[in-house]
């Protein structure tokens, strides 16, 4: 069960503007609500951000745009009578492995396994092969290969909404992924993972490559972010994971 906040009328209109707008600056964060400085609303975010209120601002990553093969990400459940260590050790053999950890179940041990693939039946098959050496003794697996859609809550809702036309037919939003119809350079696609997983200044990015002994400035840094946003490769947005 989420942590119960006592929130202030402000900071619940801030919330529910940073879910609508991800990209506004702190000045305009500043026009959109009723705080009048740039210093209270930058200071109300980091709290958000260290009370766990609020995620982001972070890039969705279209992975049917970063490349002409299909790239998916599979989330697999295994089932497993190894110890917990044994079983993570062979999963890690596993090379395009996003993640993997051992989740609470009364009857069985279950790991939750996360992979990046281009190829779903050869992901399956290594997985089939960890299951005829004992290593898991059963697996499904859910392939993502559609928009993720964040619905961001509204804090002046009704806190218990009615649930009488909770199976009526609705409109489904359009979750389809486009193709790849561009050409990501090395700058491209090194950045992603900066933006994908933090919200990383450029500046910051750009320190950390030259360590590498990269060469890039910052005007190709910025290129490279408005490039991807334009192209719709990736897309940036705030999640809220609250309990009121």
């Amino acid at each position: 069960m989420g942590k119960n906040h006592n929130l202030s009328k402000n900071e619940k209109e801030l919330l529910n503007v940073l879910g609508k707008v991800p990209d506004a600056s702190m000045k305009e964060l500043v026009k959109y609500t009723n705080y009048k400085q740039v210093t209270t609303v930058a200071r109300k975010v980091n709290q958000f951000k260290e009370q766990m209120i609020l995620q982001g601002p972070l890039y969705d990553l279209n992975y049917s745009k970063l490349c002409k093969n299909p790239l998916h990400k599979m989330y697999c459940i295994l089932e497993t009578t190894q110890s917990y260590e044994t079983a993570i050790s062979y999963v890690k053999l596993i090379e395009p492995l996003r993640l993997v950890f051992p989740a609470l179940s009364p009857h069985k041990k279950i790991l939750v396994a996360v992979f990046y693939s281009s190829n779903d039946q050869k992901t399956v098959s290594l997985l089939e092969l960890l299951k005829d050496n004992n290593i898991i003794t059963d697996y499904t697996v859910h392939v993502w290969c559609s928009k993720r859609i964040v619905e961001n809550p509204n804090f002046f809702g009704d806190p218990t909404p009615s649930l009488d036309n909770l199976l009526d037919p609705c409109d489904i939003p359009d979750m389809s992924l486009e193709c790849h119809d561009t050409d990501w350079n090395e700058c491209d696609i090194t950045i992603i993972p900066y933006l994908r997983f933090n919200d990383t200044k450029l500046i910051e990015i750009l320190r950390k490559e030259k360590n590498l002994h990269r060469s890039w400035t910052y005007e190709q840094v910025r290129y490279s972010r408005e490039k991807m946003l334009k192209n719709k490769l990736i897309e940036k947005k705030c999640c809220s994971p609250i309990s009121t």
